[in-house]
């Protein structure tokens, strides 16, 4: 009886080991052809799926290098952008890489480097959004972005002077106008340089991400209406998503500035 028992355990681990393999297997192919497509994001979670949930299978190394090689593909690719100036769809590949790999500071500093020239180039190439001719309507509306529009690079910049926490970098993007709203708490400029410099000091990183939703042009202002995901990293960790509304205004000696900013959480 006792040896039935045994007999019956072993071909019944036998068995599950068999499935696990033949499921890895599937999985491990399925992935190469994803990968092959240049669908590199499934095909890394498939990767990973193999090495998290099926550690005895023999497809765990195979499946190690392609999810690096999957990596460096998605790095190769911001590379190529960076170098045709493309600095914002760079970021956006960077970012994805670092998502898989967040310990890898050289993909960090790639991040870095490129928000910088992407600031550097927006600055040479001041927005000429302003308004000429009376004929033109007094308002506009964009309810589309592409990841190139002046807009979009003006929060990203916007965003990047956050995550550098620094407050002289991130006070430049600000008006002394400036009145801002949070949690139904309203701040002149002064109160909220303080409020985001003990936001700063809070956190050991931060990091942002927006959707933009629409934009009004008129004369001199834009009122930029966006979703963000806020993360703050360090002994008190917080994350929130929330909606929000910028208004620059445009300066002939400092060129967009922001004069008020709303959150709804």
């Amino acid at each position: 009886m006792k040896k039935l028992l045994k007999l019956t355990l072993v071909l019944s681990l036998t068995l599950l080991l068999s499935a696990c393999s033949t499921k890895a297997q599937k999985e491990f192919n399925e992935a190469l052809k994803l990968q092959q497509n240049q669908k590199y994001d499934d095909a890394i979670n498939l990767y990973k799926d193999i090495i998290d949930n099926h550690p005895k299978s023999k497809l765990v190394a195979n499946s190690d290098v392609k999810l690096h090689e999957c990596i460096d593909i998605i790095v190769k690719q911001g590379d190529e952008l960076a170098s045709k100036k493309n600095y914002i769809k760079a970021i956006s590949c960077y970012e994805n890489a670092s998502k898989f790999k967040p310990t890898d500071y050289s993909i960090k500093n790639k991040i870095s480097a490129c928000k910088k020239l992407a600031i550097d180039t927006f600055k040479k190439d001041e927005p000429k959004l302003v308004e000429t001719k009376s004929s033109k309507p007094k308002e506009i509306k964009i309810t589309n972005f592409n990841n190139n529009s002046k807009i979009s690079q003006m929060i990203v910049n916007w965003e990047s002077a956050w995550e550098s926490q620094d407050i002289n970098v991130y006070r430049n993007y600000y008006d002394t106008d400036f009145v801002g709203t949070v949690k139904g708490k309203t701040m002149d400029y002064t109160q909220w340089m303080n409020y985001k410099e003990e936001l700063f000091n809070k956190y050991s990183n931060i990091t942002l991400a927006s959707k933009l939703i629409d934009a009004t042009l008129t004369k001199d202002k834009i009122t930029v209406r966006f979703e963000q995901w806020f993360t703050g990293y360090g002994s008190s960790h917080y994350s929130d998503h929330s909606n929000k509304e910028l208004i620059f205004r445009y300066s002939k000696d400092r060129g967009w500035l922001i004069i008020s900013e709303k959150t709804r959480m």
